[in-house]
């Protein structure tokens, strides 16, 4: 994605692969919102690293506005040498100051503490929650409108809600899909000793892929399109439908590699199941059994 971000000013970058003006998807729309899911599916909270305890839950919050001081930085960085050098901005994209560093940051921020209000089990819930508020306020107020052309209509510019709304209002959409990552982490990220019990995993994600593209359709169709600018529901139902078909391609190509060792009886090419006792036991007697035939 960062090389893409790069290569885009140029032109002959292909347009096609750039970011969506206001409706539409590209590979880089998905990857600012596959960014931000994968960084929730190995969170702390997908780990169960954080403490358990309510208290204990708004230590860990507390601790979080001192673990994303990097990407404050890199957002201070960013905004300062590009400003600098008078570098060429889309300003449409997240506003005059804001940029994806400052999202990383207040996503995580803001999710950390929802959560901690909202038993991690039934995070789906307040992710989808989330998403759907938002959108109905899209959809019964002046926000889009606001989002889209400014206070006054014209693009305008001036004070620094209107100069960021992009990225500012953006925040929501992509708190729902960190949620969201957050929940599914807790059920991919448990210990899994058996190849049967990943195997027993892939019903769960087709499910959730399929679920997601339904719903895509549903939004598409009823409400509007996807939307990275306004970060909509439809927006959001994309992402999570498109990281849950990646994360199936990622474990049937591991499974293919599991499955062609214990064939070849070859245990030392890595893989996610290399760290597993049960199976570094099991590996150590099928090559042991293999020696002694």
């Amino acid at each position: 994605r960062r090389s893409s971000d790069l290569a885009v000013d140029f032109r002959i970058f292909p347009r096609r692969y750039a970011k969506a003006e206001t409706y539409g998807t590209g590979i880089m729309d998905f990857g600012v919102g596959a960014f931000v899911f994968a960084n929730a599916l190995v969170s702390p909270e997908a780990r169960q690293k954080s403490k358990s305890i309510f208290h204990s839950k708004f230590t860990f919050v507390a601790k979080q506005f001192i673990s994303v001081w990097p990407l404050v930085f890199l957002g201070l960085a960013r905004l300062l040498s590009v400003k600098g050098i008078d570098y060429h901005e889309h300003l449409s994209e997240y506003g005059v100051h804001w940029n994806f560093f400052f999202t990383l940051a207040v996503v995580r921020i803001l999710s950390s503490f929802l959560m901690a209000l909202c038993p991690v089990s039934k995070t789906w819930v307040l992710s989808a929650s989330i998403a759907m508020i938002y959108q109905w306020i899209l959809e019964t107020t002046n926000l889009k409108q606001f989002i889209l052309h400014g206070s006054d209509g014209k693009d305008n510019r001036n004070g620094f809600i209107n100069a960021n709304r992009e990225g500012l209002f953006s925040v929501f959409g992509y708190i729902a899909i960190y949620i969201a990552g957050v929940q599914s982490g807790l059920y991919i990220m448990k210990r899994r000793a058996l190849v049967e019990d990943w195997i027993k995993m892939l019903p769960f994600l087709v499910l959730g892929t399929v679920v997601s593209w339904l719903l895509l359709y549903a939004c598409e169709v009823c409400i509007e399109p996807v939307s990275r600018k306004l970060s909509n529901l439809t927006f959001v139902i994309w992402v999570v439908g498109q990281c849950f078909f990646f994360l199936i391609l990622y474990m049937l190509a591991d499974l293919v590699l599991v499955f062609a060792k214990m064939l070849s009886g070859v245990w030392n090419v890595p893989s996610s199941w290399n760290n597993s006792p049960e199976l570094s036991q099991s590996s150590s007697t099928c090559s042991k059994s293999k020696t002694s035939g």
